[in-house]
């Protein structure tokens, strides 16, 4: 190997790098919105592959149903997990390497139950997730009070 080649992949390296700093976001400059998608997206991911559980929680998205805004009619509502579950009646799209599909959300019933619980036991107390990562001394502090606000 020569010493261009050498420079060459250290450049590249440094590049990917300083990209990957890019999309790093800090939960301090997302909206409440954004760190309840991405709540909800930790909670669907964990029982199906990646690309469901994006199309799972994008539907979600769409529809409205992970709006702050909103969360606190819907669980006055107590329609919530009722509502969840009938996002995903109908099949999700997905895009798996330019091949479409579309897929049928397997256990529905429990991913609505498991959000619902989650979104109770955070905002069901006036609370938020921010509040609750802001209360944290540390990061590890910070995922032991967000495993215990979710439920499953």
């Amino acid at each position: 190997m020569n010493l261009t080649a050498i420079n060459f992949t250290i450049q590249a390296l440094c590049e990917e790098v300083t990209n990957l700093e890019k999309t790093n976001i800090s939960w301090q400059n997302s909206t409440e919105d954004e760190l309840l998608y991405e709540v909800a997206f930790c909670i669907f991911s964990s029982q199906m592959l990646y690309e469901v559980a994006i199309a799972a929680v994008d539907r979600l998205r769409g529809l409205h149903l992970l709006s702050n805004d909103r969360i606190y009619l819907l669980l006055l509502d107590s329609m919530y997990e009722e509502m969840v579950r009938g996002a995903f009646e109908e099949p999700l799209h997905i895009a798996v390497n330019g091949v479409e599909r579309m897929v049928k959300l397997r256990f529905r019933n429990r991913l609505s139950a498991l959000l619902a619980g989650t979104i109770k036991n955070i905002y069901g107390t006036k609370s938020s997730i921010r509040e609750v990562l802001k209360s944290a001394q540390s990061a590890q502090h910070a995922r032991e009070l967000l495993v215990n606000s979710v439920v499953g």
